[in-house]
């Protein structure tokens, strides 16, 4: 579902999030129970057809639950509006969730849930300067200074820890979704002068598009 992004100056933009409990996560008894009755289903039905359907769904079923619950909603939510709005990546607390949630795309272009996300940076990485933009910024482009790799050890919706490398701009990527978790904005990475002029540029855009950068 399509959520409406904070903008900034938002002060809930520079909110620190929660980490996602285990207890968000669909649990693997949950998903027993589920396939127990299902197979109960098949086991009762007089026709092939039905018994077909009911082993299809049962063969998806734990990805079902998983994207059915509160969390994989959330996670489908992050995904379509950073769709939408043609973002690389997008956090949860950029649609007014706060927990410690967001996507970026991979390689191949589709999108990768990271929860409870820690990034490591090696000592002696060296920093590359790119220009960021973010969707909280509308029309905003500025040059911000990065580790160019790192590391980032986090969930995926079925519960299980997963460690990934990136560098280059996928590294800046998942660095600049991760800052949003602790309430830190590109912006906070360039000198107080360059701030103010993200400031007087955002007031111009929002007078030339009547865009509601809500404060």
């Amino acid at each position: 579902m399509l959520k409406p992004v904070l903008l900034y100056p938002n002060v809930l933009l520079t909110n620190k999030c929660h980490e996602v409990p285990e207890s968000a996560f669909v649990s693997e008894a949950a998903i027993e129970e589920a396939t127990k009755v299902l197979e109960e289903k098949i086991a009762l039905s007089s026709s092939e057809e039905d018994k077909k359907t009911l082993t299809a769904e049962k063969e998806n079923l734990a990805s079902k639950l998983r994207e059915e619950s509160e969390l994989g909603k959330l996670v489908r939510d992050l995904i379509d509006t950073a769709r939408i709005n043609n973002a690389h990546g997008l956090a949860a607390p950029q649609i007014g969730v706060f927990k410690r949630v967001f996507v970026t795309k991979t390689d191949d272009q589709a999108f990768k849930v990271f929860i409870n996300p820690v990034v490591t940076v090696e000592e002696g990485t060296p920093l590359s300067r790119n220009k960021e933009g973010c969707v909280s910024f509308p029309g905003v482009l500025q040059w911000v200074r990065r580790p160019e790799e790192c590391s980032v050890t986090a969930l995926g919706l079925d519960g299980l820890e997963f460690t990934v490398d990136f560098d280059e701009l996928d590294a800046i990527a998942v660095q600049h979704e991760n800052d949003h978790l602790d309430g830190i904005l590109f912006i906070d990475h360039v000198s107080k002068l360059e701030k103010r002029y993200v400031l007087k540029k955002l007031i111009k855009i929002k007078k030339r598009y009547n865009l509601g950068l809500a404060i």
